[in-house]
């Protein structure tokens, strides 16, 4: 039986969705801003919202130099890359660092006309 599963089905094998979700992170930290569908923009915000949690703890303790390079570790895992991270902890992390949550902006724009897929704009939150 299928009893409260929380998260929308995106039909894809595991090893897939892992990459499909690593590249849209890759994306919405480089370009700050994407449109997707709106499933996939929930599941995104799922996997961000995170990272950019563990990049703010990382800054507010920026005198524990083991701490921080241990959060940067945890996000390299993630992301696997070493550009990211840097934006992440120096550019990101500081804009959120008096907010509780909540850094990315789900906005739904349209209907897809070739599948009437409704699609959503992801943006971090300024």
């Amino acid at each position: 039986m299928t009893h409260n599963h929380a998260r929308a089905q995106q039909h894809k094998r595991r090893n897939s969705k892992k990459f499909m979700m690593s590249s849209l992170v890759r994306a919405l930290i480089i370009n700050e801003s994407i449109n997707i569908t709106l499933t996939r923009a929930k599941a995104l915000r799922m996997v961000i919202e995170p990272l950019i949690t563990l990049a703010k703890k990382a800054y507010n303790e920026q005198d524990k130099l083991d701490r921080v390079v241990h959060f940067k570790r945890l996000a390299f895992g993630r992301l696997k890359d070493r550009m990211l991270v840097t934006k992440l902890f120096s550019e990101i992390a500081p804009r959120y660092v008096d907010r509780k949550g909540g850094y990315v902006s789900l906005i739904k724009t349209h209907v897809r006309m070739s599948d009437s897929t409704p699609m959503a704009q992801v943006s971090l939150i300024v």
